[in-house]
């Protein structure tokens, strides 16, 4: 008889040659992990108490790239603590958010530089050129929400 391993699982402990600067991630738990073949992507599913700060994902993203030789990384992250849930810093993180979306974007990158946001229970974005129907067209909206919520675990 085969016996399940229920040990939790966190970056630390599995990926133990990656170096975090935040607690965050390096405490997080993994849940699941996909490597999906179409794409040569890694899929990861973590579960943590609170919000990790968005150049860590870059940071870990670089890392995977070079040493598992994949095309890139997908988060999906569970916020476990219902306090810090409603409350995600997207205004303090919009330009590490625009960065990181941005490399996975190019379409983003011009038009989204310089961008503020208004957010609340909504997020506005203020562009500074013109181009909203290009982004509209390339769907740049449902793409951001749903990077947003990956991330930080609210749909907007």
């Amino acid at each position: 008889m085969s016996q399940i391993n229920t040990e939790v699982k966190r970056i630390k402990n599995v990926f133990v040659d990656y170096s975090s600067n935040s607690f965050a991630f390096s405490d997080a738990e993994i849940e699941n992990v996909n490597l999906h073949r179409k794409t040569n992507k890694l899929e990861m599913f973590l579960k943590t108490d609170d919000y990790i700060n968005i150049n860590e994902f870059s940071s870990f993203e670089k890392y995977a790239i070079k040493r598992f030789n994949i095309a890139g990384v997908d988060f999906k992250v569970d916020i476990d603590d219902k306090e810090n849930k409603d409350n995600p810093p997207i205004t303090k993180e919009w330009n590490n958010i625009l960065s990181y979306f941005s490399s996975k974007n190019p379409v983003a990158r011009a038009f989204l530089k310089n961008s503020e946001i208004d957010f609340n229970k909504d997020i506005n974005i203020h562009i500074k050129v013109k181009g909203k129907d290009i982004l509209d067209k390339q769907g740049i909206g449902t793409k951001i929400s749903n990077f947003i919520k990956d991330i930080y675990g609210v749909r907007l």
